[in-house]
């Protein structure tokens, strides 16, 4: 089951690192499984890249400008985290939701 809340964790994870980077590594191993299914649907939904790390067997996810613009958009207030996450657990799918709240902040803003 995808979660909204998860994946909106993972991109600032991605955006508070120096390089924009989650490394697998990195993640809780628990859950390692249930975390990499959701990177992947960032993927899908191009708010994040894959890429392997220099030397390393393991991949890296970098957040893509699009991940950023969104997550700067739904992090402009609760109004638009909630709008966000209604609109997805209503059935619209992911890249829908995520490209209507950033409309919806790029018209507030005049941007």
């Amino acid at each position: 089951m995808r979660d909204p809340e998860l994946m909106l964790r993972l991109l600032r994870v991605a955006a508070e690192d120096r390089a924009g980077e989650i490394h697998h590594l990195n993640l809780p191993r628990h859950d390692l499984e249930h975390y990499s299914h959701h990177l992947d649907l960032l993927v899908d939904a191009e708010h994040l890249r894959w890429k392997t790390a220099l030397g390393e067997p393991f991949q890296v996810a970098r957040m893509t400008n699009a991940g950023y613009d969104f997550l700067n958009a739904v992090d402009q207030g609760e109004t638009h985290r909630r709008r966000f996450i209604e609109l997805f657990n209503a059935g619209r799918p992911y890249v829908e939701a995520a490209k209507s709240v950033v409309e919806a902040v790029t018209k507030i803003t005049g941007g």
